[in-house]
């Protein structure tokens, strides 16, 4: 995936509008706590196809766009490589041994709340979160347009992978 299309995706969640609280997601794979046998290196293509619509998070709701996208990255010693971003920062992760990784990526996109919300969203800064698991069979994970104010969580579209 090259760092302009995840820009693309995660400014389509800037049309993200909220209408009423928080959580959290798993943390990534630290470096000393990936696979060191590197069987999951190689080459992967993820492909979402999501109709869109509300998703609750407590007591907000979510209206996601719909996406339908698919790309690539690689594994390489157990590094998941999600391209480099326009500013030079390298967005990258490590697999662990069962095969599961998260790679958050920082963009300038942000959402507010809808009109009608009696709330409003101080931190809505997005930030894009990739993450799955690489065994198989069915290998699969989760694109997250993941707002600042509710820990990360936000839009949330499954993924599958195929190993090229």
């Amino acid at each position: 995936m090259t760092f302009s299309t995840i820009k693309t995706l995660a400014l389509a969640a800037g049309a993200l509008y909220l209408a009423g609280c928080a959580g959290t997601l798993v943390r990534p794979v630290a470096e000393e706590d990936k696979d060191p046998t590197f069987q999951y290196d190689g080459v992967y293509k993820a492909t979402i196809d999501h109709p869109g619509g509300g998703q609750q998070i407590d007591q907000w709701t979510f209206n996601c766009a719909p996406r339908k996208t698919e790309f690539q990255f690689a594994v390489r010693e157990s590094v998941v490589d999600m391209g480099t971003s326009e500013d030079g920062t390298r967005n990258i992760g490590y697999v662990n041994k069962g095969g599961k990784f998260r790679v958050p990526i920082a963009t300038d996109a942000e959402i507010r709340a809808a009109g009608n919300s009696d709330s409003s969203i101080d931190a809505g800064a997005i930030t894009v979160i990739l993450q799955g698991q690489l065994t198989q069979p069915g290998p699969f994970g989760f694109y997250v347009d993941g707002v600042k104010q509710f820990n990360n969580r936000g839009c949330t579209y499954r993924m599958d992978f195929e190993k090229l």
